[in-house]
């Protein structure tokens, strides 16, 4: 991982790390390249053409994922998580905009607190230990 890591652009890492929460998010996870592609734009993105080879995560091991190691995140995905993560607001912001949804998806507080307690290990044991090792400088990328 420090390889490509120092390899790649900082950018493309970054894209790679906010594709991989995600994942990490809602308790999958897939190694890297699996079913990503880069844009002419530049922007990388994710196509599931075959969830088989997902893998669930345990949740005890988020700092032996792959987006702990590569240590690179954008200023503004990091503001989003820490934005999700306080005083149940991505619970109630899915919620609300499930409200009036035709198939009546429900999205309980259970559900959300499941996913802002990942978000707030993600960001102890992840994106702390990155920053403690290689300098915020190093490790988040201003947008």
């Amino acid at each position: 991982m420090v390889k490509l890591r120092t390899t790649l652009p900082s950018e493309q890492v970054a894209d790679i790390v906010q594709n991989h929460i995600f994942f990490y998010l809602v308790d999958t996870q897939r190694s890297i390249g699996y079913n990503e592609y880069k844009l002419s734009n530049g922007s990388l993105v994710t196509v599931d053409l075959d969830r088989l080879n997902f893998n669930n995560v345990i949740s005890k091991k988020v700092n032996t994922m792959t987006l702990c190691h590569l240590c690179k995140i954008t200023e503004s995905t990091v503001t989003k998580l820490q934005d999700a993560g306080e005083d149940n607001s991505l619970t109630i912001a899915i919620q609300k905009s499930l409200q009036y949804d035709p198939f009546q998806i429900v999205f309980t507080n259970a559900q959300g607190s499941f996913i802002q307690d990942r978000i707030a290990k993600f960001l102890r044991r992840c994106l702390e230990p990155c920053i403690s090792m290689y300098g915020i400088d190093d490790v988040i990328i201003p947008n």
